[in-house]
Parts: C-alpha cells; structure tokens; sequence
C-alpha cells in the first residue's frame, strides 16, 4: 500500500522510451494518484528457419538454354508471373519453371524490363502456389541482415538457402567517375545493393528478403566461387517495379497481374564462346537509400569512327596476355592471345567512346564486349577488359607496350 504523501517519480529518460500507455489507478485514503506505466515496442522479426519456410514456397527453379532461378510475384486466375534476370531468360528456347512442389511447367511470353537485368516469364497452374510479399528496398542500409535462396547448378540442382548475410555497400553511393567500365554496366543495368555471400551459377534471379521474409531485390550478379567470390550484387525491388512500369509490365502486388497477350520479347541468340578465361573478376565498390534507377543511355560521348591519328598500336603484354593493336586501310585491328593457352581471337573495327584524353576502343565478339582503356598522356600502357553476355567484367589487365 503507498501512502498518501509519498511522491513516486519516473526519470524521463525511462519514460521516453516508452511508448504504449497504461493507466493504473491507486486508492490512497480518499483520493486517487495515478501512474503511468508503459510497455516497450519490440520488433518481431523471424528467425533464419522461419524464412526459409517461406522462401522456398516462392522461389522457383528456371531450366531452357539458361539456367538460373526465379520468385513468383503475382497471380492472376491460374496464372502465375515469376520475376528473374534477363540474363537468365534472353538466350533463344524453351524454358521450364519448377515449383517447391517438384512440378515442372512450361514458362510462356518472356518479356525483358528495359534498363534493368530484369525479366518475367509466366506460367500456368490451377494449383496454389505462395506469391512474395514485397518489402521496402527504400531504406536498406550497410550492415542490414539479409537472406537469398535459389537453385544453383551445383550439388545436384537443389534448393539451397543462404541465411543471416550482411548488405556491405551501394553501387549508387560511388561517384561515376570512380566506377571501372565494369561497375558502370552493372550501375546501368539496375545493380545496385551490394551483399555478402557465395556466388554459384544457377542462383541469378534468386530474391533478396528482409527478416520478415518480404521481398526486397533480386540477385543476379557477382564473382562465382570457383574465382574465391565473396560479394554479390542485387536490383533493388523498387528499381524492378518502377522499370517494368515504364515498360508497361505490371508487376504491382497491389492488384492481380494480367500477363500480356502480345508484344511478347524474342530472346537474342546464344553467346558465342568466348576464348579468354575468366582469370581476374572484379568485384564493385560501395547507394544511396533511394531507389537507383539506370540511366537509359550510357553517359559516354557518342561513338565515332576511329582515325588513324588517334589510337594505341603496337604490341601490349603482361605475363598472361598479349594484344597487338594495328590499322591498316583505315581498318583498326584487335589480335589478343591467352600466352599460357595459346588461344587467339581477332578483331575489327571497334567503336570509340571516352574522352579525347581517355579513349575506350570496344570490340565485339558475338555477345561478348573486349575493351581497351588508353589514355594518351601515358601511351606506354592499355587497360585490357572482357564482359560477359550479362555485362559482367571477367577479365582486367594492365598491359605494357613492348619494343618501344
């Protein structure tokens, strides 16, 4: 029992954090003092198990000329729209989608998301399948704990979770000038959350998810592990939504999607193999809050042809690699060679971008891009770069010209 003349006080730093109220009332010989008493707000979230219970419900395996994976983002009717990479569906085929329940359905009407390493591919079921919550990649930050899941191509195709990793950085908080060619294309494409993690072919299109399992970005990029990769690279789900608006593809969770009856995309044809082993994959360095969306054009000068007085030529090499650059007939040529293989591959008639103090020649070899860097107040060296069909960098080389 209190009495009547004892004076009870909180100090405000404990009441401040409280922040829902309960009033107790105590009989004190005829009057009535009241105290505030309040309980504390606690974030729930769930525990890795309870996310991967969820994850596995929507995550879906993509087979066909690609492989990779894929999340179920909507339902309309008995149609299902699964969102994924690009690069996971734009090779020319068939392409199957198969649901936690072990059915295999044929995917249908692949349609790409402009600016982004983006796709969605429908299929049809009259079975019921969990569709993703999306979550809010608006406010992610450094050192928030994340979750991804997918069906890589190793250990037997399987469902594989990779729980309780850390977002370490942003694409879009570096400054552009900074970024290697290979860290612009990735920017450009809608990469943006850069994470931990192992990176296992099979496991672009996997979903990013919060701790309460929402979605919050698509992976789809990164230095596989057979190169010793420890970071790996994801759209932001925001950038996904807005993109695909532009496009016109509604991937809304608000409301039921209807996939398109026509302007169905065609897929672009196989990539040709690609001589040059991927030796030297760079990863990216440190986005803003905000969602980070691709310029439609790269921000280079406009291309040109190239002239003869402005050029690097001659032999270049490093221990590994050789590349002779000649013109001859108003003709710019390109021979590089792996000197530890022998393979050879050879060029012509590249386009021009860059600066008139900083020229970047690029070469194309079906799908993939050969670039050399060379700026003309240090003519002696040429930085040699090699991207994927996906704009991923797999080879950066210092090179040095020799017999000047």
């Amino acid at each position: 029992m209190l009495s009547s003349s004892k004076k009870i006080d909180f100090p405000e730093t404990m009441l401040n954090k409280w922040t829902n109220k309960l009033t107790l009332s105590a009989s004190l010989i005829g009057a009535f003092s009241t105290i505030t008493i309040v309980q504390p707000q606690v974030a729930f979230s769930l525990t890795p198990e309870q996310v991967n219970e969820k994850a596995k419900a929507f995550t879906v395996k993509i087979d066909g000329a690609e492989k990779g994976s894929g999340v179920i983002i909507a339902k309309s009717g008995n149609k299902y729209t699964v969102l994924t990479n690009w690069h996971v569906v734009d090779s020319e085929g068939n392409y199957t989608i198969q649901t936690r329940d072990g059915t295999t359905h044929q995917g249908e009407n692949i349609q790409q998301i402009q600016r982004a390493d983006l796709a969605v591919i429908y299929f049809n079921s009259n079975k019921s399948y969990e569709v993703a919550i999306k979550g809010n990649s608006d406010e992610l930050s450094e050192g928030q704990t994340i979750h991804y899941a997918g069906y890589p191509t190793t250990q037997g195709r399987v469902y594989r979770f990779f729980g309780s990793k850390s977002i370490t950085g942003f694409l879009s908080d570096a400054n552009i000038e900074n970024m290697s060619e290979g860290e612009r294309i990735q920017s450009q494409q809608g990469y943006d959350i850069i994470f931990e993690g192992t990176g296992l072919y099979g496991i672009s299109g996997s979903p990013i998810l919060d701790n309460n399992s929402n979605l919050i970005g698509i992976a789809g990029s990164g230095t596989p592990a057979i190169f010793g990769g420890a970071s790996l690279y994801g759209i932001p789900i925001k950038t996904a939504e807005e993109l695909a608006k532009i496009a016109g593809i509604n991937i809304s969770w608000l409301t039921p999607i209807k996939a398109p009856s026509s302007a169905t995309t065609n897929p672009s044809q196989s990539s040709p193999l690609s001589p040059f082993s991927p030796t030297s994959i760079r990863t990216s360095p440190p986005h803003n809050t905000q969602s980070h969306l691709p310029e439609s054009n790269p921000t280079y000068p406009p291309r040109n042809t190239p002239t003869i007085d402005d050029f690097p030529n001659g032999n270049f090499r490093d221990d590994t690699w050789s590349v002779s650059l000649c013109c001859g007939d108003n003709i710019y040529s390109y021979r590089g060679q792996n000197l530890r293989t022998g393979d050879s591959l050879n060029l012509s008639n590249p386009t021009i971008s860059g600066s008139s103090q900083r020229r970047i020649y690029t070469w194309r070899n079906g799908r993939y891009r050969y670039q050399v860097v060379w700026q003309n107040n240090d003519p002696l060296f040429i930085r040699l770069q090699v991207f994927s069909p996906n704009g991923r960098e797999i080879l950066n080389r210092l090179l040095e010209k020799q017999g000047f």
